[in-house]
């Protein structure tokens, strides 16, 4: 290979480069669209289950056979000393939280930790009757969290967070820790607010 060639190879490379970091910079430096704090108040009573004391509910009472289900703390906790823990050997075992101080025209944060054999949740909004929205995640033995924004209809009356156990004729064991729901609150000029290190955004 010739020098001049040599140089035409260094110079395209080094362009190519100057373009990879102006890119980079760019990427970094995008002013958001759309921001959110979020408020510190959890929205769900004792979702670190600290206090739990509910009976287990059956949803899925259409099944064959008896109910073999049931609700209790466990001691295997992520945050805390204690957690969720749903078993069921038949039927689906199930819990409802509901949202405090709800309003449909809000967003919402929602955040628990998961583990187990089936894990499932579902955003019960009553009037839309519907999941809004609802998830089953895989069998994991390691706690993980879950995160997703909660957005509801004009129809949207109240909202609560069922967490569940599902079976068929096989115990099943699912735990759960730190259910949080936070309202968000939309920030009006995202790319000229003076943003807090003690405060969380989204």
């Amino acid at each position: 290979m010739n020098k001049k060639i040599r140089y035409w190879v260094t110079g395209i490379m080094l362009i190519g480069v100057v373009l990879i970091l102006i890119s980079i910079f760019i990427g970094y430096n995008v002013n958001p669209n759309e921001a959110y704090s979020i408020d510190k108040s959890n929205l769900i009573e004792d979702g670190s289950f600290e206090n739990f004391n509910k009976t287990a509910g059956d949803c899925c009472n259409s099944m064959d056979g008896e109910a073999e289900i049931s609700a209790s703390k466990s001691n295997d906790a992520f945050e805390g000393n204690y957690s969720l823990i749903l078993k069921s050997s038949n039927h689906c075992a199930c819990v409802y939280f509901p949202i405090m101080d709800f309003k449909n025209n809000r967003k919402y944060l929602l955040s628990f930790y998961y583990k187990g054999d089936n894990p499932k949740f579902c955003n019960w909004v009553s009037k839309d009757n519907a999941c809004l929205p609802s998830k089953d995640f895989n069998v994991t033995n390691n706690w993980i969290k879950n995160l997703k924004i909660l957005t509801f209809t004009d129809k949207s009356v109240s909202s609560g967070i069922f967490l569940y156990t599902g079976s068929e004729k096989k115990l099943r064991t699912n735990l759960y820790d730190d259910l949080q729901v936070h309202k968000l609150i939309p920030i009006e000029n995202p790319a000229k607010y003076e943003y807090n290190a003690e405060e969380e955004y989204i």
